[in-house]
C-alpha cells in the first residue's frame, strides 16, 4: 500500500469518527436551558434536611415549545404540585390561581444544578439533580 493511500484511509476513518462522536453527543447538547434540562427530581445540596422538588412537563416542555407549563411540587411552597411556565430562561411557579409568582427557577448547565429563589430577595436554594 502507498503512502498516499494509507493517508486517505485514515483520513476518511477520521473523518467518519468525528461524525459518529457528534451524532451521538448531538441529542444531549440540543437544548440545554431550563425548558428541558429543570425536568426531573432535584435535591437541596446545602440543607441539614434537604428538601426534594420534583419538575413535570403539564404540556410539551420537552418538546420545545415556546409557552412551555409544568408542576412544581416543593415541600417548601406545599405538598401539592403548583404550576410554573417558562418565561424566557427562567421558569415561574405561580400560586393555584397562575396569579402571583411564588418562586423562579433558573439551570445551571455547568453544575447541573437549579437555583430557586423567592421574589424580591427572598431565600434561595441550590439544588442537584437525584434523577431525570
Amino acid at each position: 500500500m502507498s503512502r498516499t493511500t494509507v493517508l486517505i484511509v485514515a483520513v476518511v476513518a477520521t473523518l467518519v469518527a468525528v461524525v459518529v462522536v457528534f451524532a451521538a453527543w448531538r441529542p444531549f447538547a440540543e437544548d440545554d436551558t431550563v425548558r428541558t434540562r429543570a425536568l426531573g427530581v432535584w435535591e437541596e445540596s446545602a440543607s441539614t434536611n434537604p428538601v426534594r422538588m420534583t419538575v413535570s412537563s403539564r404540556d410539551s416542555a420537552a418538546n420545545g415549545d415556546d409557552d412551555a407549563e409544568y408542576w412544581v411540587t416543593y415541600p417548601r411552597m406545599s405538598d401539592t404540585p403548583f404550576p410554573a411556565r417558562l418565561e424566557g430562561e427562567r421558569i415561574q411557579v405561580f400560586d393555584a390561581e397562575q396569579r402571583e409568582a411564588l418562586w423562579s427557577i433558573v439551570y445551571d448547565s455547568g453544575a447541573d444544578a437549579l437555583i430557586v429563589t423567592q421574589p424580591g430577595g427572598g431565600d434561595s436554594f441550590v439544588l442537584r439533580r437525584i434523577s431525570e
